[in-house]
């Protein structure tokens, strides 16, 4: 004990920004994962061992640092749940303006290049009477179906009832007509990932074996419908979001938009693919480790992870209630802001949500930075491809041009604070699953999902409460970086790795690639484990065309300040247009020219 204890306060001295010296005093020790690919017979034999054989998984864990935390104990009380009281509690923004969400879409997205149509579009185009939302969403049906068929099947939306969607669209259009549209977003395409529940829609959860039919919405769900969205249906995700690639043996593999060879991403490989190939402008995701924010990167949008119980995880099926986090994915920031004002707030329905500071959006449209310190972690920040550290490293330098300072940080036990989110997920999982699920209907979830839940199963009551003092430490050594540092907030890449290609030959089966896994989520459970809000947006692209997604995490409950950086961020971004895109408004402008419409905004 006495070790590890004079371990931690050393690596806890050069948290605060310092002198170098005292940050190369920190200990690295993240590394990749070195273990076989597996995947079709491989796969199976491997899984069936990892079954049947207590040794196996054992040696399994402790060969991938599976055990760390049994080696470093800590006497810090468990923090069970990433919820911050004083940050809950705080009256900083109490006088700040209540978000108008019509202010937020007034204007078009200030980024260059390929434009995505956005709600801004969908809006002026209705209130304009040019276009109906029955005119869109007859476009999007043939879209969808068209995406559903080519040989190699996007598979982004994996249910969808074009017959209540039409209805949506005429009650939508109805309101154009009387000139009471509910708001900026009344007849736009949102989709909502096959993890929450949707009214009329099974809950699969990505697989074959869960699948209740909702009688009611989840809170985002029904946020957004009563802003007058078209729900157009669920959204594709990687099984019970146990994986990062978003791939999905039982609904299709996902496919990158920007190439339709690679991975979208994971979990919620769905929301992130249709949003990039414009079947709609926001989708809404679910985040336990990355979730959001990988798709967001690897398909080449814009994913906000909100704090901890910001969003209401009411509807959402129970995986991992303590690192678990409901949000947006959209083409733009302003959508992902938009859909953030709508979605956030208290929910009595969610005990945790009903305290929580009040939500604004303030300084959003400024691009004045002076003040904002920047914490950037170099040996984190450059553990990543070449490509992704350079075009990272590019977006710095816009937020310097702002007036933003970059102050070189330390983050201590950040192996420590992967193994103890592997603990708690794989814990929290198993835990869900056994409770949903007959033991005799535990073979029906996929090899690369049973992997995983076996090795998790090794995990001990004392292993999941060693992860919660972990996450105690990780929470104060923020809470150090925000407050006596003075950090605003810290910039990682999304992802260590730009979108992986598509191993066509496991389609079937699919493939555990452990060391890609780590480099996918490798920046991103720090937010999950502690609950800070994180965004991932576009910040380039690679020599082959892939999206690079930059990170920003900042301090629970200031999701504005995120917001106001990606939209600066972004605007000095040239976006590229996907390999895949439907443009719903272009689409619905060609079929009302060639012939007559069957409604109109009148």
């Amino acid at each position: 004990m006495a070790s590890s204890s004079s371990h931690s306060a050393a690596a806890a001295a050069a948290v605060v920004p310092g002198s170098a010296a005292d940050i190369a005093a920190t200990p690295y020790e993240v590394s990749d994962l070195s273990a076989p690919v597996l995947a079709n017979t491989l796969l199976r034999i491997g899984v069936s061992v990892m079954h049947s054989s207590h040794s196996v998984r054992s040696k399994l864990l402790s060969d991938s640092g599976g055990y760390l935390l049994r080696k470093r104990p800590v006497p810090d009380q468990p923090t069970l749940l990433p919820f911050v009281p004083d940050y809950a509690l705080s009256t900083e923004f109490a006088n700040a303006q209540a978000v108008q969400v019509e202010d937020i879409v007034a204007r078009p997205t200030g980024a260059p290049g390929f434009h995505f149509d956005t709600v801004h579009d969908f809006h002026k185009a209705y209130v304009s009477k040019e276009l109906s939302p029955v005119d869109v969403v007859t476009a999007l049906n043939a879209a969808i179906a068209a995406s559903n068929a080519l040989e190699r099947p996007l598979r982004a939306v994996i249910a969808t009832q074009p017959d209540s969607v039409l209805e949506q669209a005429r009650a939508s259009e109805q309101r154009y007509r009387d000139g009471t549209p509910l708001s900026p977003l009344d007849g736009v395409p949102v989709a909502i990932k096959d993890e929450l529940d949707v009214i009329g829609y099974p809950t699969t959860v990505g697989t074959r074996v869960l699948g209740k039919v909702a009688t009611t919405d989840c809170a985002s769900a029904a946020s957004l419908r009563a802003a007058g969205a078209i729900i157009i249906g669920k959204t594709n995700m990687h099984e019970i979001g146990i994986g990062t690639t978003g791939s999905n043996v039982n609904h299709g593999v996902c496919r990158n938009p920007y190439n339709l060879g690679h991975h979208t991403g994971g979990s919620s490989s769905g929301s992130g693919s249709a949003v990039a190939a414009g079947l709609c402008p926001i989708a809404i995701g679910a985040d336990g480790g990355g979730s959001i924010r990988i798709p967001a990167s690897l398909c080449g949008v814009v994913g906000l992870k909100a704090t901890w119980s910001r969003i209401s995880e009411f509807g959402a099926f129970p995986l991992c209630p303590s690192v678990g986090h409901t949000g947006p994915i959209a083409s733009t920031v302003r959508d992902v802001a938009l859909a953030y004002a709508l979605t956030a707030g208290p929910d009595k329905r969610d005990e945790y949500s009903t305290i929580q500071p009040s939500i604004h959006l303030s300084n959003f449209e400024s691009d004045d930075l002076t003040g904002v310190k920047i914490g950037v972690y170099d040996r984190m920040f450059d553990h990543a491809d070449e490509q992704v550290v350079k075009s990272c490293r590019a977006m710095l330098d816009v937020f310097v041009s702002k007036g933003a300072t970059i102050r070189p940080i330390a983050i201590p036990e950040l192996e420590e604070i992967k193994v103890s989110h592997l603990i708690t997920i794989l814990s929290e999982m198993i835990a869900s699953m056994r409770g949903n699920i007959a033991d005799s209907d535990w073979h029906r979830l996929s090899l690369t999902t049973r992997a995983p839940l076996y090795l998790g199963e090794m995990f001990t009551a004392t292993d999941y409460q060693n992860a919660q003092r972990y996450r105690t430490r990780a929470i104060r050594t923020l809470r150090r970086l925000f407050e006596e540092g003075g950090i605003t907030v810290i910039a990682v890449p999304s992802t260590a790795i730009a979108a992986p290609r598509i191993n066509e030959h496991a389609l079937a089966t699919d493939e555990l690639n452990a060391q890609q896994t780590g480099r996918i989520m490798r920046t991103s459970v720090l937010a999950n484990l502690t609950g800070v809000p994180g965004i991932s947006f576009p910040s380039g692209y690679t020599a082959d065309g892939l999206p690079i997604g930059f990170q920003l995490m900042g301090k629970w409950y200031h999701e504005h300040t995120l917001l106001q950086m990606a939209r600066i961020g972004e605007a000095s971004v040239t976006r590229r247009e996907p390999a895949l895109y439907y443009s719903l408004l272009e689409q619905a402008r060609a079929a009302k020219k060639s012939a007559t419409p069957s409604s109109t905004c009148e």
